[in-house]
């Protein structure tokens, strides 16, 4: 179902093409894909992880008790063969 349509049924729709490209304009030497397979690379999940926590907050139905035991955890580095 195209992205306009799920829009104009109501649904809150997170396009993230347009800040991929940009991201990919602004910082072509990060990869956004892993390099054996079509996955997101942990870069790319950084990036949508921080955009859809942006948003949650965001909500007016979300108050600041329900964000109370929400924490980030430290990065780690971990090794990654895809899957293809």
């Amino acid at each position: 179902m195209p992205l306009a349509k799920l829009k104009s049924a109501g649904v809150d729709v997170l396009d993230l093409e347009p800040v991929f490209r940009a991201e990919h304009a602004a910082h072509p030497e990060r990869q956004l894909y892993c390099a054996t397979d079509s996955h997101w690379s942990p870069h790319a999940c950084e990036i949508a992880a921080k955009i859809v926590a942006d948003r949650f907050r965001s909500r007016s139905e979300i108050s600041a008790n329900s964000l109370a035991g929400l924490t980030t955890l430290p990065p780690e580095t971990i090794e990654f063969h895809g899957d293809l």
